[in-house]
């Protein structure tokens, strides 16, 4: 339904943007749901695996549709995303009256401050080779339109880092998730998928 490639773009970078916000909540929330052992590290670890599947499977689709009619890839997506959110509400556990008689609260600073940091790392990682190519005897990182927001992104991330383990009385990932064996390396294995 997009007729400019602006527009589209916004849409594509909300994606992403979605994706940056709800990953830490969805390790949460699995960390809640099933007790240590092995079932929860078969559903993490399920959870790993889709990101780099569902990344090479978009491109084998995108690959084999028409150059022509590329919008048939994203019908396909509207309805994998439709197909997810309804599969999603019939399974997620609804836990709102359990919320309540904890007394949980949503992170906001927390997941302004991750949310923001990632962005702003990103985006200074993903300028960098385009400000070394307009000057190729500076080093890329010595332009502010890199350096700025790396700078920012990671201040972010540090304060995040703060938020998350000292001030929030309802953190998103909280330390403690982190304390089981296995966990540390699955997540440094998915920050590889992702990469």
């Amino acid at each position: 339904f997009v007729s400019s490639s602006l527009l589209l773009n916004v849409s594509r970078a909300m994606q992403g943007l979605a994706i940056a916000a709800f990953t830490p909540s969805t390790f949460s929330m699995v960390g809640s749901i099933y007790p240590e052992g092995p079932r929860r590290n078969v559903v993490l670890g399920l959870y790993g695996a889709c990101a780099p599947l569902g990344f090479f499977t978009g491109f084998l689709a995108g690959g084999a549709l028409p150059a022509i009619e590329s919008r048939w890839y994203f019908w396909i997506a509207s309805a994998l995303a439709f197909i997810t959110t309804v599969t999603a509400y019939l399974s997620v556990p609804h836990d709102k009256t359990d919320r309540k008689r904890l007394n949980l609260k949503m992170d906001w600073l927390g997941a302004f401050l991750i949310t923001s940091g990632l962005i702003l790392v990103t985006y200074a990682l993903s300028v960098q080779p385009y400000a070394n190519a307009a000057d190729p005897t500076r080093n890329g990182f010595t332009f502010s339109i890199v350096y700025a927001p790396l700078s920012s992104g990671a201040g972010c991330l540090a304060v995040a880092f703060w938020v998350e383990g000292c001030y929030a009385s309802c953190p998103l990932l909280p330390f403690e998730f982190f304390k089981p064996q296995g966990v540390k390396p699955f997540s440094i294995a998915c920050l590889f998928f992702y990469g």
